[in-house]
Formats: structure tokens, sequence, C-alpha cells
């Protein structure tokens, strides 16, 4: 049967065994512990110690003060703490709590069999495993490889990382073991396994100038000797000048697995992204049983981030990115990779909520958009901000949730849609799957996935693609998703086109082949074959930047103002000389009729709207201009309305918004009502009236000639 995404179901493959959370579990984790507050202490030892709170089992001292990191059982969670107590310091010499013996993760206590980590929403790092059997072994009693790099206030801190592999020892004994520097503080976020280099002396390795029409840059000399920067004809708009140069690295704290083969090598000058992918090969002799990959350096924080690799052979490799920093290439003999590989981005809550379905600018579908903002905002605000996991959290604009309800997201579907068409231009990775004829490119894929996960704990980029059918050397169609485990056949995604749907690519270790993954350009669509699987790393190829941008402007509730068409929403009310004009529906609109008529207006576009109350469709309008009556009860009325967008050539309607508005039926005023006096007989006469009165003598105060009437306005007195 198709899933109700509209797609066809695909080949069946392995599941990992991630257990739902409750929800009273999930509020546990995110609002912390519970309990008293006592006092606290002053040791200057860094430790985990008993909660003197009694919110939690355990908490975190960072030598100078009780931090919001608190532990129960296996679980960290962050815990606000209560107003700062005072007190005495945890005993000196007293055994620290054995179940964290590192403070970035408690020893697992619970059961084989059992996922410990599914409560934490903001842990980042990897669980990795050499040999273990199955992932979901893994997931209880894998590896924690802990994280490092700059503190909030910028100071580095202190690197660990863990190296021993899994065995058939129960889940409690598997305890990570400290790194070269020992454990890591916690800080505001688990961070990716951290480290840096040490360097020698920077040389330059070459100056050169990029016209326009493009150029090849082959560095000679030293270190770098042969290796190529290809630029692309009109990858900049104006000529730019690049400076290459390298510094030695002579040490580095990044563990087993990062074996820097070449300098740091820095490009600079271009001051914006390239418009099409610079491809770099760097000459190296690489043994059989290895595999060589280049990583960004970020010198700054020290983090690594892998760079999309197209080609290696015994001599050279060479990669794909549209800007430069510093970057140097790794190597890691094969059987030293991990089998299994596991981040804490979980396609079941760090995935958007809504499907795949485009938008009146995404009309191919938004799956880039959704797969690097989901990307984005788990990295960014999960795992650095400590926010909520993004599944669910702008359901209804961040209003009353309306699970399995998704057109009323529109603040979040505006935000993809416009990511989507600020960050993938159709042909951007035409270059990229160029190599994919390439004998090997396939098995160069699978080991850069597995590499860069490794290294950087961090989710990966997947772009997929269909050759196409006029001309197969191009690319027909591509879809995006999101890496975030991998076990010894299997890259484990976040598909857009299936929310909560645990899929996976499948890979063929004797041919060295990828199976081709089924899915769609976008749910509704037909589904197909994507037979080229291409790692795309993170910001190589798109602005990580933008994404921040875009996400303000939804918290703001402005997403895509400057990309969707404008419209107006309005009510045709009555004038009193029986006219009618349009006056703008906005929410809290009050009126007195019965029943409206809701007319929308998109500028030089079809459009139609439907009105809802609740998720429940109540009148569709078919065409532009067409309009909705709509009965209004006393009091509030509660309508949603779904606003939809065409143009004249297109056969589709598509999204362009959705708003909730209240709409308030108020008593019509009172009607005026004038009165005619009744007629009445004149009295019968009586006596005489009296004589006028005689003129008032003029007052001495006023002017002459002012007297009687005239003279009590002036002077406000009566004579």
């Amino acid at each position: 049967m198709p899933e109700s995404t509209g797609l066809e179901p695909g080949p069946s493959v392995p599941m990992i065994n991630y257990p739902m959370r409750s929800a009273s579990h999930e509020e546990a984790t995110l609002s912390g512990c519970e309990g008293t507050n006592p006092g606290g202490p002053g040791d200057t030892t860094p430790a985990w110690h008993p909660d003197p709170f009694g919110r939690c089992e355990l908490r975190w001292w960072n030598g100078s003060e009780w931090t919001e990191w608190g532990s129960r059982g296996s679980e960290r969670v962050l815990d606000a703490l209560p107003a700062a107590p005072t007190g005495s310091a945890p005993p000196r010499g007293a055994a620290a709590p054995t179940a964290p013996v590192a403070p970035t993760a408690p020893v697992p206590t619970t059961a084989p069999g059992t996922d410990t980590r599914a409560s934490s929403p903001v842990r980042r790092g990897l669980i990795i495993a050499w040999g273990a059997p199955s992932l979901a072994l893994l997931l209880v009693a894998a590896l924690l490889v802990s994280t490092s790099g700059r503190g909030d206030d910028g100071s580095r801190t202190a690197t660990s990382r863990s190296a021993a592999p899994a065995t058939s020892a129960p889940a409690s004994t598997a305890a990570p073991t400290s790194g070269r520097n020992g454990p890591a503080e916690p800080g505001t976020g688990l961070r990716a396994p951290g480290g840096d280099l040490e360097l020698g002396s920077p040389a330059r390795a070459a100056r050169a100038r990029v016209p326009v029409g493009g150029t090849s840059i082959e560095l000679s000399g030293g270190p770098l000797e042969g290796a190529r920067l290809r630029f692309p004809r009109s990858s900049y708009r104006h000529p730019v000048s690049i400076d290459v140069s390298s510094r030695e690295i002579t040490g580095h704290t990044y563990g087993d697995t990062v074996n820097p083969v070449t300098p740091l090598i820095t490009v600079s000058g271009a001051a914006r992204a390239a418009a099409k992918p610079i491809a770099v090969t760097i000459p190296m002799e690489i043994p059989d049983d290895s595999f060589a990959m280049a990583f960004y350096h970020d010198d700054q924080t020290g983090a690594l981030e892998g760079l999309p690799l197209v080609a290696e052979d015994a001599g050279s490799l060479t990669f794909l990115t549209r800007h430069f920093s510093s970057f140097f290439v790794s190597e890691v003999r094969k059987d030293e990779l991990p089998t299994e590989g596991a981040t804490y981005f979980r396609a079941y809550e760090a995935g958007w909520q809504f499907p795949n379905q485009g938008s009146f600018i995404a009309r191919g579908g938004h799956c880039a958009g959704m797969s690097l903002s989901a990307m984005w905002y788990y990295l960014e605000q999960t795992v650095k901000r400590g926010a909520p996991q993004l599944f669910g959290r702008y359901d209804n604009n961040g209003i009353a949730s309306t699970p399995g309800y998704w057109l009323d997201d529109a603040q979040a579907v505006r935000f993809v849609s416009s990511v989507q068409e600020d960050l993938w231009p159709p042909s951007l990775f035409n270059s990229f799957f160029r190599y994919a004829r390439n004998l090997g490119f396939d098995r160069i894929q699978w080991f850069a996935f597995r590499y860069a996960l490794t290294v950087t704990g961090e989710p990966q980029y997947v772009t997929i693609a269909y050759p196409d059918a006029g001309n197969p050397s191009e690319v027909g169609g591509s879809h995006a998703m999101v890496l975030y485990a991998y076990s010894p056949t299997s890259l484990y995604v976040y598909d857009p086109n299936r929310p909560r749907k645990i899929r996976s690519i499948e890979f063929d270790s004797t041919t060295g082949r990828f199976a081709p993954y089924y899915s769609a350009l976008r749910v509704g669509d037909g589904g197909r074959n994507f037979p080229w699987i291409g790692y795309a790393a993170k910001t190589a190829m798109i602005d990580w930047r933008g994404i921040a941008k875009r996400f303000a402007e939804m918290e703001k509730h402005t997403a895509g103002h400057d990309r969707f068409p404008s419209y107006k929403l309005g009510v045709e009310e009555t004038r009193p000389d029986g006219s009618t004009h349009l006056v703008k529906l906005r929410d809290g609109y009050e009126t007195s009729s019965a029943k409206i008529d809701v007319t929308l207006w998109i500028p030089g576009r079809d459009a139609r709207v439907t009105a809802l109350r609740g998720t429940e469709v109540l009148e569709r309008g078919t065409h532009d201009h067409d309009k909705l009556a709509l009965r209004l009860r006393p009091g509030a009325n509660d309508y949603g309305f779904y606003v939809e967008g065409a143009k004249w050539e297109w056969d589709t309607w598509e999204y362009v918004d959705f708003v909730r508005l209240t709409i308030k039926r108020v008593d019509a005023p009172p009607p005026t009502t004038t009165t005619t006096p009744t007629a009445t007989a004149p009295p019968p006469p009586t006596a005489a009236p009296p004589p006028p009165a005689a003129p008032l003598p003029p007052c001495s105060t006023c002017p002459p000639g002012v007297a009687g009437l005239q003279c009590r306005l002036h002077c406000q007195a009566i004579p």
C-alpha cells in the first residue's frame, strides 16, 4: 500500500530501534528535575556531585558555582537553577559518583537493550562502535565521543574523546574513557567531538587573479606542489585576487581518526561565495587500504567540517566548494573507521512535522530548504542554545497545536521555501553529479559520509539525483535529505517526503555501489529511483548564515515576505447610501451582520481562498475574486483562511499562506428615532398678561449702550 505521502513504497530497509518517547518523558526532560532549594558549594574542583537542590540525582559543579546541568540515571538534563544558595562545599576527598564518569555523559546503568539517550533534547556528538552486531545495540552500549571547543566567553575548553571499542559486555560496563586532556565541562550544550591544531609559521604559496571568464591556478614548490584550483566561468561577477598560504600542522588533539597529511591551507581574497562550485585537486599518495578527505578548520573554535569529495585515486583527491577558509586533508585506514555510528539528530524529532509539498515559490518541492533548515536548527538552536526539538514546535505557527494538519504551519512552510530559493539554484549540483559516472564514485561517497559523521559528530547533508532522460550526463532532477546514522550496509536519513519515517540508503560493499533510493521530487509526484547518491557536506555549497536571517523572519511572523506574492483578504461592506466597498479583514474585525462576504485578491495572479473552522473546511472559493459567504454566530468566530495562488500557465494551485483570524459579531446599535409632539388645544384665556418689565438701568461696568441681557452676558451677573 502506498504511504500517506502519496509515494509508492520503496524496498524494505532495516530499522533502527529508536523507542518513541512518551509525553511525560519528554516533559520531564525539557523541564529538568524537581525538588527543593538547599545550600550550595565552594570547592574549586569541577565534578559531578549529589544535587544539593534535591531536584536531580547529580548536578555539575564547575569549580566556582553550580550549573544548570543535572543528571537522572544515565540522562543529562538542563535544569534551571533556583535562587543561588550558599553553604559548604562538597566533602573534599569524597568519592565521585560512579554514574557520570565524565561530565559529558553519565555511564549508562540501565539494562541492555534500553535506549538511554531517549530523553535528551540537546545532545550532539557521535555514538560509535567497532564491530557491534547492530545499531540498536550501538545506541545502548556504544562509545560517546565527548566534545570541546570554545566556551560562551570565547575561552578554550579541554578536549575529551572516547576511544574504546564496544564489546559484548553489559551496557552498564561500557564506560567512556577519558581523553588525553581529561573531561570537559558541559557548557551550554553538547558540542561536536572537539580539539584543535598545533601549527607552524605561515608561508605564502601563491597569489593569482581570477577573471570573470574563470581560470585554473596550479601551485608549485613546497608541500603544495601540483595542487590545483579550478574556477569555472562566471564564478564571480568581478575579477578577484586570491591568496594561498599554508602552515605546517605539528600536532592536534582531535583523536585517532584524524591524521593530517597536508599542511593547513588557507585561501583568502574572495569576499563572497562563488556562483559555481570550485574544484580543488590535492596530489598525494593514498594507500589502497586508506581513505583521505578534506576538512574545513574553524580558526576560532577549532571545529571541523567535511568538504564534498567527488574524486579520489592513488595519486590525488578532488573536492568541491563555493567558498574558502582554512582546510587540510586527513587520512584514515578504512578498517579503523567505526562500522556503526549515530548522531543525536533523530528523524522523528529533529525534522519538520509537515511533508515536502512545495509552495508557490518552490513548485518542485522544498526538500533542500527543509533538510538544510532542519540541520541548521538542530546545530544552532537545539545544540548550542538548548531549544526544544524542531518537530511540532512551529505547528500552527506556534499557537494551539493541530497534529496531522500541516496547512496552518504557514510561517514554517514559507521559511523553508525561502531557504530553498535563496540557497538552491537548480544547476548547482550539475557539476557535482558529473563525477557520478566515474568508476568508484559510490564507494568514495560511502566512505565520505561515514568519515565526516565520525569526525564531526554532526548530521550531514545528502543530495540524490537521477539523470535527464534526453541527456543522461546531466541531472534530470534532485532531492535532498539528512544523514544522521550509519550501519555496516546502510546510511540512515531524514527524508522530507516522509516525516517521522526511518529511511535508509543501502550500500553493497561487494560491488561498491549504492542501491537506487526510491523517493520523489515532492509529495504527490510519481515516485522514482534516484541512482546518484552524493555527500554534500554542510556549508561548502550553501550560505549557512543566510538560514539564520530567514529563521529570524519566521520568529517575527514575516517569513517569505520578500518572496511570496502579496495578497489582500477583504470583507465587502455596505455604505449608508447602499454602495459597497472592500475593507481589509484583520484579526478582531467586528461587525453586526450575521453574514459576511470574504474576497481574496493577489495582484497579477489567480487566487483562491478556503475557509475553515479549526481544521474543518467550511467553504472553498473556486477562482479569483470569488466571494465566501460566512455566517457568524454572536460573539467571537474563529476562522482559518488557506490562501493559494497560480499563474495562468500553471495547472495546479500552490501554497501561499494560511492565517487564523477572529471575527466578532456584536449587537447592532439601537435605531435612532424621532418623536413628533402631539398637538393639544391651547389653554383657555386667563387674566391679561402683566405689562413688560421696564428697561434695566445701565451697568456702571459695561460700555455705553450695553444693558439688559447683554450686560448679564458681559458681567456674568444679573443687575
